[in-house]
């Protein structure tokens, strides 16, 4: 079936995927009209392609014609002069495609001196929300008209939800020049509208007052040459689809989003740093390391901005450095300070830890004096006793558990009075979870704290893992509480307001509403642990829209001229202005690479080598100490970043800073490769192999490792896949099954093992998981000989 067919002389589009065009004709010619999903009307019919701002002089297009109509791709130009302009507008639809393209090309016969601006109508007041990366959302009580000023700093594209299964977005094209655009609604048309990246419009010359050519050198002259430099672009999309995911899938593909990733950095290199750093920076003696380092000396530095950070030791998040500290020790045994410092990080957290189960952090300069990271300016921790966050908190009884059960996995026993700190902090974070599911930010001693924050987000982790250590419900009950007020109040309104750690912390108040993203990561990490455990398809589709969305709060581009990439940065909201590196400000990234095996997309692993390559570059490359940098500076507007690195001469040792990403690599679900069927993406490595003729052989769909090559020989039949891995005499890989070949005669011969094929066979992730061990060569060979 066609595209396009005609209705009342309207050439209305529609797809395989009911996504649905149409059109408007009035006295004046051809409107932009409205769109459908699946019979679901998005709002009235517009009935101008395009209005003059502040004037409101519509214009419409006399003509049509069909340019091309097949099953494939439907195209239609809308043409003719609408009093002063003259339009040429060309609209397409293909097959499968949940995008609407929109190209105007536009011809000023007079000037214009007004923005102009296409509506699209998403008809607001049926809306449950309208969102705009870092701009609160807007529902149907709290509508209001409103400009937004687009910037290199978010994806300019902005959607909202009628229903349950119809969502409906639209922004400008990433090659263009859409930092000069504009977007907003009206309230009373209850139209969005999405503006030129231009003001005004006038011709180069007149050709008709011009200086006309002579007969001597009319053939040497361009008549149209003035008007083509005349003519002004438009080009905007509209994505229509039954989820978020598939409104911001299509649209990633179709806007010009640079996926390729320049590889110039890998994890070993990073590590090896990282160890450099907790070997040779200040460390205070059995207790660990301050949270703000310098880059030349390795001391705390206690130089503004956050000069006080150089004075804390964060107890519960030095958990998280313990933890890469013993697993380098484990593949370095001659490395034993890592080992002693792991163990003595552990013991002063017992011994710092509160008869409630808090662990506060310790104030260096001040000796005994603990101090909280993030201080009430109403509560003075030196007077009322300790103050905490949950945040550290949660972060920290994760990292222990992980700790004691690694020392007691690798050395046969531990010591028990981690385990006993570790519950005894469990247990008082599952006793703040009140009955929705919420948990408060700061804690003091007595117990009180300052408000109610998204530290819920990290507490979900913990109380999920001792859940399962224990078997006691109560952690299950509260997880699930937990869980429940998430998924109400962030992930099924999309209003991720206050979704931040540190949001207007140090100024004691709630403030002003703070749209950050930096929680995103932790949602996704959280879902990829669940649905591993539950393989229950709603972690998957909160981690699909979790995803596209946390891609739309990031610098889309790599800004022109920067010796630093910047794809993947985001906006600080708060009071301090920066934009931070998204890994390097969140402890959680396991859950990209998870989800681009389970819903076989590579731009899961693609966005995070992005983010992984722009963390890197921010690393200080010429002081001793090669910490990783917060991220770039802000040129004073706020709103677009500078090749600068913010805060110069320091770093930080916590959250993901540092341990961040090796302790997320550590995670069993973090992979170093995901492939599928004719495709493969490397966490921090290029995959240069082909894919050709190997369609219908079994496939690679995650890899600890390096994956060097795939190939498969069709006289033999064997699949070889090639692992490479420096620091690891360990790897893992998952193939998927695939083609017309027998797994019960087939054979797997990996490392120094063999075993037929079903006997790998895991029912749980439909897979062969296979652990090569034992082999003390970077390079690591697994063969499959198929039956």
């Amino acid at each position: 079936m066609s595209i396009i067919r005609i209705v009342n002389d309207i050439p209305v589009m529609e797809n395989d995927l009911g996504v649905r065009y149409c059109p408007v004709k009035t006295g004046q010619g051809y409107g932009l009209g409205h769109f459908e999903l699946n019979g679901t009307a998005f709002g009235k019919d517009e009935p101008a392609f395009l209005v003059e701002s502040s004037v409101n002089w519509p214009y419409a297009a006399p003509y049509y014609e069909i340019l091309e109509n097949t099953d494939v791709r439907g195209v239609v130009r809308f043409y003719g002069i609408s009093t002063k302009i003259r339009l040429d507008i060309t609209v397409t639809l293909e097959k499968g495609s949940h995008l609407v393209t929109f190209d105007y090309a536009l011809e000023p016969m007079l000037p214009v001196y007004k923005r102009l601006y296409a509506p699209v109508s998403f008809g607001t007041e049926e809306f449950s929300f309208i969102k705009y990366p870092y701009e609160d959302t807007l529902t149907a009580t709290n509508l209001r008209s409103f400009e937004i000023e687009t910037d290199y700093a978010r994806v300019p594209f902005i959607f909202g939800r009628k229903a349950p299964g119809a969502y409906i977005g639209a922004g400008y094209y990433l090659t263009d020049d859409f930092a000069n655009g504009r977007i907003g609604f009206d309230k009373d048309s209850s139209e969005f509208r999405i503006s030129a990246q231009f003001r005004g419009m006038a011709k180069e010359n007149d050709i008709q007052l011009g200086d006309f050519p002579s007969p001597n050198n009319i053939r040497f002259t361009d008549l149209g040459a003035g008007i083509r430099r005349s003519v002004k672009h438009l080009r905007f999309i509209v994505s229509i689809g039954a989820t978020q995911y598939d409104l911001f899938r299509d649209y990633m593909d179709g806007c010009g989003y640079d996926f390729n990733v320049f590889f110039k950095y890998d994890a070993d290199h990073y590590e090896e740093d990282w160890m450099d750093i907790l070997e040779n920076a200040r460390y205070f003696e059995g207790k660990g390391y301050s949270m703000k380092i310098s880059t030349d000396t390795g001391d705390m530095d206690l130089v503004s901005p956050h000069g006080s950070y150089g004075t804390i030791i964060a107890t519960s998040c030095q958990m998280e450095n313990a933890c890469v500290m013993y697993d380098y020790y484990k593949r370095h045994p001659e490395a034993e300070w890592a080992r002693t410092r792991a163990f003595e990080m552990a013991d002063f957290f017992v011994s710092e830890q509160r008869e409630s189960g808090m662990v506060p952090s310790y104030n260096a300069d001040l000796g005994s004096k603990p101090q909280g990271m993030a201080i009430d300016a109403d509560k003075n921790p030196y007077a009322g006793g300790h103050a905490v966050g949950m945040l550290e908190e949660a972060m920290g009884v994760s990292a222990m558990l992980r700790f004691y059960l690694a020392v007691k996995e690798n050395e046969g026993e531990a010591k028990e009075s981690w385990y006993k700190a570790a519950l005894k902090l469990a247990d008082w974070i599952c006793s703040e979870v009140d009955e929705q599911g919420r948990v408060g930010r700061n804690y003091f001693a007595d117990g009180s704290f300052d408000m109610y924050s998204y530290a819920m987000l990290n507490a979900m982790t913990p109380m999920d893992m001792f859940y399962d250590v224990t078997g006691e419900s109560r952690f299950a009950e509260a997880r699930d509480r937990l869980e429940k007020y998430i998924w109400e109040n962030y992930i099924d309104t999309n209003d991720y307001v206050n979704l931040v750690g540190d949001s207007t912390s140090w100024l004691g108040s709630e403030g002003v509403p703070d749209n950050d993203c930096v929680g995103l990561l932790g949602i996704m990490a959280y879902c990829a642990m669940r649905h591993e455990k539950t393989g229950d398809a709603r972690y998957t589709e909160a981690a699909k829209d979790v995803f596209v969305y946390l891609w739309s709060c990031n610098c889309p581009i790599d800004m022109p001229g920067f010796k630093h990439p910047t794809r993947g940065l985001m906006r600080e909201q708060d009071f301090y202005c920066c934009f931070d590196s998204m890994l390097a400000i969140s402890a959680h990234s396991a859950g990209l690479p998870y989800f681009a095996k389970v819903t076989q997309d590579p731009a899961f692993m693609q966005f995070y080598a992005i983010s992984l390559q722009t963390l890197l570059s921010l690393q200080e490359k010429s002081d001793r100490f090669h910490g990783v940098h917060l991220g770039l500076e802000a040129d004073t507007d706020g709103l677009t970043p500078i090749d600068v690195v913010a805060e110069g001469k320091h770093f930080y040792t916590t959250m993901g800073f540092g341990f961040g990403i090796l302790a997320s690599m550590q995670s069993p679900l973090h992979y170093r490769y995901t492939g599928g069927k004719n495709w493969g993406a490397g966490m921090d490595f290029r995959v240069d192999f082909s894919f050709d003729g190997m369609q219908e052989v079994p496939y690679v769909v995650a890899g600890s490792s390096v994956i060097r090559q795939i190939s498969f020989n069709r006289d033999s039949k064997v699949l070889q896949i090639w692992c490479y891995d420096l620091t690891h005499t360990d790897v893992d890989v998952e193939v998927k099954w695939n083609g017309p070949w027998s797994m019960a005669d087939s054979v797997v011969y990996y490392g120094y093992e063999k075993a037929p094929a079903a006997e790998l066979f895991n029912k749980k992730s439909e897979s062969l998981k296979i652990h090569v061990s034992g082999v003390d060569v970077p390079s690591k060979m697994v063969q499959i000989k198929l039956a």
